[in-house]
């Protein structure tokens, strides 16, 4: 069944918009084309996304590069300085 758990192990705990890993209590379930605008609620509409990425695209339907880089950059940001150093990729 689809649930998130299963979902953020399928996805690695990465964000699928900025492709960083995060504990499963910072991830959320984002819908590729939301709900509001008939997307179903399947494995083959959602994907993991970070908290930030998935407030930033916020209803979108589609993502283009302008709409989340600041909030990448920010993700990126956050990730470096919640991440234990022994976690951390080289």
């Amino acid at each position: 069944p689809l649930n998130n758990r299963t979902l953020f192990r399928r996805d690695a705990n990465l964000c699928m918009y900025c492709s960083l890993q995060f504990r499963t209590s910072e991830l959320t379930r984002d819908h590729i084309t939301p709900i509001s605008r008939g997307g179903s609620d399947v494995w083959t509409n959602v994907v993991t996304a970070c908290r930030g990425c998935n407030q930033a695209k916020s209803g979108q339907a589609f993502l283009n590069d302008n709409l989340l880089k600041s909030d990448i950059e920010f993700c990126k940001k956050l990730a470096v300085l919640v991440t234990p150093p022994d976690k951390k990729t080289p």
